[in-house]
């Protein structure tokens, strides 16, 4: 395996990651929307309960997360960043061997980096909501640096994996 394919292989596995955190952010913020709703509707003394598919539940999430803060112009839709994961997790690494230098991995690499930024943001807003959630105080992580030291973090090994190929290919 080439340091190119080490790196390349790594920052997917950070990535993935960042998708189980996701995921796992993603069903405790989904099980408090849920209970909430229960009881808004309790209260209200409609016996029958929500239907509980998926896209019903994200629709109710991201309201709520919209209502939660103000995220402005960067707001996801959280169900782009639950397709980045999948992608990241399933295809990322497709024909992966075929790819023998830079040039040949750039097209998957931009896929990979643009996946990689959807992720991290909906991760993060994610994180943000279920830190208010819990903690009931505005979260103190907003802003573009936590995306941006997320992205950094799982996209490093990729970077050493470059810097060692550049190494090797110096007279």
């Amino acid at each position: 395996m080439t340091p190119l394919h080490a790196g390349y292989l790594a920052a997917v596995g950070r990535a993935v990651a960042i998708g189980q955190e996701m995921e796992d952010l993603a069903k405790h913020v989904g099980v408090v929307t849920a209970v909430t709703e229960e009881r808004r509707r309790e209260s209200q003394g409609d016996p029958m309960l929500a239907e509980r598919t998926m896209n019903k539940r994200l629709a109710r999430l991201i309201e709520v997360l919209e209502q939660a803060g103000d995220f402005g112009d960067d707001t996801v839709d959280l169900d782009r960043g639950r397709l980045a994961r999948n992608w990241i997790a399933h295809e990322s690494c497709l024909q992966l061997p075929l790819a023998r230098s830079v040039d040949a991995l750039a097209p998957r690499l931009r896929r990979f980096v643009t996946e990689l930024r959807v992720l991290v943001r909906a991760n993060h807003l994610l994180a943000i909501a279920s830190f208010e959630i819990a903690e009931r105080k505005p979260a103190p992580f907003r802003g573009g640096a936590y995306c941006q030291a997320m992205f950094e973090w799982a996209f490093e090994p990729f970077l050493d994996g470059i810097g060692q190929v550049i190494e090797n290919q110096s007279p």
